[in-house]
């Protein structure tokens, strides 16, 4: 197929879920020699690897205001995608154009109540707005506020190998890290949404003899955060620094160096529609504890491929922490529940599944 121009339009740059697997996406389409343009509402550091990539990012945060000369320069292009919820302007801007988009949807319900008096009605949306979602989650809030079933285009996971994510790394946390008994890693932006204050407080109540096995790595960004979900953490490291320890937003290799001599990824989210690091625990062979609102928790089946836990209930946190370590003592059902997580990515997230896909989706879409 010839070259084609794309422009992808994300509501941010930060090293997070939704533009991590939309960055995936465009690394697919400039291999097959497209020519990429970005534009985000907000800057990030992703802007970096986009430029490192020879991709030209523009901050953009309004589209609508100027909506007549946005839709021309859209037209310039075979594609848009527009990334996330949050992208809405675009799609009133160029709902009804010559332009086709695509809009990928990757929220929760309480995004879409919170922004339902400013989004298009979804069994209504004109015919150059082809709308997908990145999980069945995603799909079922749809239906069940519009009446309408939406396709779905899940995010592959691209596999790293271990040069890649094994880089000399002298921190002496993280040689204190390795040498515990058992491991986990919390990741993600500290907002109610991910939880991570329930986890904190179902750490606090570990039995001592549980507690003393472990180390937990909190990763997540330290400038933009909801206090009441950050500063427990924060308490919590401050009071057991040997036991607890808080970084801030890495690049995905280094995420994927803590989860390769990490045994848990520990996920307490009170929703979550598709959390991409979830599934990077399963292509690293890790196990996820995740609370079964989360849209990957649909993929697992408790105690054979992760161990699933309620919302909102630090108790049943605690109680699966404690069952995490008991796990790590039976070395044969540790390795059989890791390699069931394994073949769920494999199955369902790699490359080799979900390119093609990706690629029929887009350049079935070119004008």
């Amino acid at each position: 197929m010839d070259s084609k121009k794309i422009l992808f339009i994300t509501h941010q740059l930060s090293r997070t879920g939704a533009p991590i697997v939309l960055l995936d996406m465009i690394r697919l389409a400039a291999s097959k020699g497209h020519e990429i343009t970005v534009i985000s509402l907000m800057e990030g550091e992703l802007s970096e690897e986009l430029c490192n990539m020879g991709i030209s990012v523009t901050i953009k945060d309004d589209f609508w205001h100027d909506r007549e000369n946005f839709s021309k320069y859209a037209s310039g292009f075979s594609l848009v995608v527009a990334n996330t919820l949050v992208t809405y302007q675009v799609i009133h801007a160029l709902a009804g154009s010559v332009t086709p988009v695509l809009w990928w949807l990757h929220e929760g319900e309480q995004y879409f109540e919170y922004f339902k008096q400013v989004l298009p009605d979804f069994a209504h949306l004109p015919s150059n707005i082809h709308t997908v979602c990145v999980s069945s989650y995603v799909s079922r809030v749809i239906e069940k506020r519009y009446g309408v079933t939406l396709p779905l285009l899940p995010f592959c996971v691209k596999r790293m190998d271990d040069a890649e994510i094994d880089p000399d790394n002298s921190d002496p946390w993280l040689t204190h890290f390795t040498s515990a008994p058992v491991r986990f890693l919390i990741c993600g932006t500290y907002s109610m949404v991910k939880g991570q204050d329930l986890a904190a407080a179902a750490i606090r109540e570990l039995p001592k003899d549980i507690f003393m096995r472990c180390r937990f790595i909190f990763c997540g960004n330290e400038e933009m955060y909801d206090p009441k979900i950050l500063n427990p953490v924060r308490a919590l490291s401050k009071t057991f620094p040997d036991q607890v320890k808080m970084i801030a937003s890495v690049p995905r290799a280094e995420v994927l160096l803590l989860m390769k001599y990490g045994d848990f990824l520990l996920i307490p989210s009170r929703i979550d529609p598709m959390p991409t690091v979830a599934v990077e625990a399963m292509m690293m062979g890790r196990i996820n504890i995740i609370t079964d609102v989360c849209g990957a928790a649909g993929y697992l089946e408790d105690g054979r491929s992760g161990i699933l836990i309620p919302p909102d209930d630090a108790a049943s946190i605690g109680y699966a922490i404690k069952n995490a370590v008991l796990l790590c003592d039976d070395i044969e059902g540790y390795s059989l529940m890791a390699h069931a997580s394994k073949k769920i990515y494999e199955n369902n997230f790699s490359e080799g599944i979900v390119k093609n896909l990706m690629l029929s989706v887009i350049e079935g879409l070119f004008v």
